[in-house]
């Protein structure tokens, strides 16, 4: 269920290509609205690792309070914007990436892998960079450098980490690392 979830996202932004450009921001709307539903009336019992083409899923308590955070904020992000995009002709191209960054950050918070969540981590600092520089304007593309710059860095010292973390765990399944601890000597060092 948590792959659907995911994957809601990253179809509903191809269905804002689709459709005319007017509806864009309404198609927007219906799949967070439908994406915000579903993780609602995902089981709260439910601890479940989901496993797609060697990318695992994991539902817990934590993965559901920020898929609920995300999808209430892109809806009311996309609620907000049908006012400010009136008048522009950007409408499906900010559906299209909002809908990719929505999705990848639900990909982030159900990532079981670490592998998985650098993935989709990715994608969503690419996304920054195109929402960032919509308008194509020299301000907008510095400003989008700029922002391209500090995820990527972010990203490099995030994948170190997740190398070193490997190192000592010998395993990148955040659910098999549960009760591991990082040697004492390594903590001496830092």
């Amino acid at each position: 269920m948590t792959f659907i979830v995911t994957i809601f996202s990253f179809l509903g932004a191809f269905l804002t290509k689709v459709f005319k450009e007017k509806y864009s921001l309404y198609i927007a709307i219906l799949i967070t609205f439908l994406d915000f539903i579903l993780i609602l009336f995902l089981p709260g019992n439910l601890k479940a690792n989901f496993e797609f083409l060697g990318i695992s899923f994991l539902y817990d308590d934590l993965s559901f309070l920020f898929a609920t955070t995300s999808t209430f904020v892109a809806l009311l992000i996309f609620v907000y914007s049908l006012g400010y995009f009136r008048e522009e002709k950007e409408k499906s191209f900010f559906s299209f990436w909002t809908l990719i960054f929505l999705g990848s950050m639900l990909g982030v918070v159900f990532s079981d892998n670490l592998i998985s969540l650098y993935f989709f981590w990715e994608i969503a600092g690419l996304c920054s960079y195109r929402l960032i520089g919509t308008y194509r304007e020299k301000e907008h593309l510095l400003k989008a450098d700029k922002a391209f710059m500090i995820t990527s860095g972010g990203a490099g010292v995030m994948f170190l980490s997740f190398v070193f973390i490997y190192l000592f765990s010998g395993t990148f399944s955040l659910s098999k690392m549960v009760g591991f601890s990082v040697p004492w000597f390594v903590l001496s060092y830092l």
